[in-house]
């Protein structure tokens, strides 16, 4: 039997019908289920605050729940592909202060991680990492699928 593993999608939320940003700001279902089944060292337990069932005005009762969550968890996993709000900062730093590991997905030449012009490089150029990102996470990562392989090696040799 699989140990289970709660896993928080710490990432935007959709602002009202009016919101038309991409969809590459939000976790999807099929990512969702990406996680749920490339990670097969444990059974995975998704917490994904845009499905909370309170509604979105009472924010008192939405910032609880987000807190109470990030502390349950076994992973926070931040979306970091795209510029984000106030709440995933604040979701991180909880987590980094409750101890509760934060993996990071910023994929190179993204707003928190790109490249700079540097005198101090042989090639000009040096990467970029956006200071709280790099402080607040345990791991950082291109993408989904190095995620999970990062979340099973870790799993399996008893890091997580």
């Amino acid at each position: 039997m699989k140990n289970k593993f709660s896993i928080y999608l710490s990432v935007s939320i959709k602002k009202g019908g009016n919101d038309k940003r991409d969809p590459s700001y939000f976790w999807t279902v099929e990512q969702e289920e990406i996680l749920k089944n490339i990670i097969n060292a444990a059974e995975v337990i998704i917490c994904n605050p845009a499905t909370f069932t309170i509604p979105r005005h009472n924010y008192e009762e939405n910032y609880k729940a987000c807190v109470k969550s990030v502390i349950d968890s076994n992973l926070v996993l931040v979306d970091a592909r795209q510029k984000k709000g106030i709440g995933v900062g604040g979701e991180m730093m909880v987590a980094k202060y409750e101890n509760v590991p934060v993996m990071t997905i910023a994929p190179p030449n993204t707003h928190y991680r790109k490249l700079v012009e540097s005198t101090t490089s042989p090639t000009g150029e040096s990467e970029w990492l956006h200071p709280f990102i790099f402080g607040l996470s345990t791991w950082i990562v291109d993408d989904l699928e190095e995620a999970c392989s990062k979340i099973n090696t870790l799993i399996d040799n008893g890091t997580l």
